[in-house]
């Protein structure tokens, strides 16, 4: 304690207090730790330490000789406070003083523990650091959505950006607003609990904390005396989802039911004794004096006091949500879960969650190879049905089909063409006009001819008998598209 009062002197300290304004020289003393006569350097550094209690120390050590101190409690000690090592002194190192004085390693595993105690505190409500947060854990729901709606009519109406804390100096204890663990995402309402250089400790409404926030995404937030309030957005993505959630709301209030409307049998979907979710279930009975009703719900659990402002529509609330894109309200009639709006955006319709276009195109590409395949079985299973029923057809059922028609003989097709004479003794017996051929392939069919001018055989009904084979044989002549063109069977019947 000599070498404290020694120094106090020296730096004109009449009270053992460390003085900003003045900053001590190193001095040559004995060192505390290794009693040795060397140049002593003073360690503290002008930062609060995690308590916001500012407790300056004025002992000396050889750089050396603190360094492997707090070294040793980095990596051996499962506390994270590191105190002077002068006994009789209170003061705890703070994150520079650490950062300074040991190497990075050590200095990470020291802010892991850190870190993890300043959350363990938050999560077991320590009425210390409550107190000296300003931090209070039990939020309604109403003040919640008020401050939500507060806060973002601030931001609308101001430049929050340019009234930042860009314009404004860093302080401990200052209300904030700051993503978590990330430069982008949504913005939580905190407290600044230390600061160093160009990072920031940030301990969260809610019970986060974040020990190494980049200040560049901290934002200012003044004091209206509303700062209870946890998780207030204030970037696009926080305002798509309380969009969705005022949606939801709107839903919700439109579908509630009146005690009138209510009768057993009903499925509805109802509130649970905790908690604002709904689930499924069934009226079991109506208790319309006390405005209650008892639940079955669909998962096997039971209420028999559900107050009926609890009691929703099941057909709002299980076909009528919003798309996370446009916000349109949508119903669904039936079919799968999988949703397209008018806005073009596929989504699911139990999560709500957009589909990307690189999951479409594979989904596409695995119903395509599954349709084909699935496709080609169907063709040989109905093929094989075909023969077996061929194959078992009784005699019986063979007896039992009726006749062909009667009909003109078949066409028969020789070497040297076809022979009309059968056809012609057939529509003779018969007293009627043959049709034209059925040469609809052909570009030029068979024409009426004057049959006076017919040299080569007599003609029926106003056509000229010819077989094909002497069409082919005579070509036309005229314009080019007067030529007979032979389709492909007919070559292949004649061996062209």
């Amino acid at each position: 304690m000599g070498n404290c009062q020694n120094s106090s002197a020296n730096n004109g300290n009449t009270n053992g207090l460390y003085d900003e304004s003045r900053p001590p020289a190193d001095v040559t003393d004995y060192c505390p730790i290794c009693l040795e006569k060397r140049t002593l350097t003073f360690q503290y550094t002008p930062e609060s330490n995690e308590h916001f209690i500012s407790t300056p120390c004025t002992h000396r050590f050889c750089p050396k000789c603190l360094a492997q101190y707090v070294g040793f409690k980095c990596s051996s000690t499962a506390e994270w406070e590191i105190k002077c090592p002068i006994p009789e002194c209170a003061y705890k190192l703070s994150n520079l003083d650490v950062r300074r004085l040991t190497s990075q390693e050590n200095h990470r595993m020291w802010s892991e523990r850190r870190n993890g105690s300043h959350l363990n505190r938050f999560l077991q409500n320590d009425p210390t650091m409550l107190r000296l947060m300003n931090v209070k854990t039990e939020i309604t729901w109403f003040r919640e959505r008020e401050a939500e709606r507060v806060f973002e009519e601030k931001e609308r109406n101001s430049k929050s950006l340019k009234e930042g804390l860009y314009n404004k100096s860093f302080q401990h204890g200052t209300r904030v607003t700051a993503t978590y663990l990330s430069n982008v995402g949504r913005r939580y309402q905190g407290t600044i609990v230390e600061i160093n250089n160009n990072l920031a400790s940030i301990a969260y409404d809610d019970g986060d904390f974040w020990g190494t926030c980049p200040i560049s995404v901290l934002r200012y937030i003044e004091d209206d005396g509303d700062d209870d309030v946890a998780r207030v957005s204030g970037d696009r993505e926080n305002r798509r989802l309380a969009e969705m959630a005022r949606r939801r709301r709107e839903i919700q209030i439109n579908s509630r039911l009146k005690i009138e409307d209510v009768t057993i049998g009903l499925r509805v979907h109802a509130g649970w004794k905790s908690g604002n979710e709904f689930y499924a279930g069934t009226v079991r009975s109506v208790d319309k004096k006390n405005k209650t009703v008892e639940i079955n719900y669909n998962d096997g659990d039971y209420w028999n006091a559900c107050p009926i402002a609890r009691v929703r529509d099941l057909s709002s609330q299980t076909e009528t949500k919003c798309c996370p894109q446009c916000y349109v309200i949508i119903q669904k009639a039936e079919g799968c879960d999988s949703m397209m709006c008018v806005c073009g955006c596929y989504f699911g319709w139990n999560g709500l969650q957009p589909v990307s276009d690189e999951v479409l195109r594979e989904l596409v590409k695995k119903e395509d190879e599954e349709g084909i395949k699935y496709g080609e079985e169907e063709e040989e299973e109905e093929g094989d049905d075909d023969d077996d029923d061929n194959e078992f057809m009784s005699a019986a059922e063979m007896e039992k089909i009726p006749p062909a028609p009667a009909g003109p003989p078949p066409l028969l097709i020789t070497q040297n063409g076809s022979d009309p004479d059968e056809l012609l003794e057939f529509y003779d017996s018969q007293n009627s006009t043959p049709p034209p051929p059925p040469y609809s392939q052909l570009k030029t069919p068979f024409s009426p001819i004057n049959s006076s001018k017919s040299t080569k055989s007599p003609n029926v009904g106003g056509y000229e008998r010819k077989s094909i084979l002497d069409m082919i044989d005579e070509p036309r002549v005229g314009d080019k598209e007067n030529i007979l063109e032979i389709p492909q069977s007919l070559r292949s019947i004649f061996g062209m």
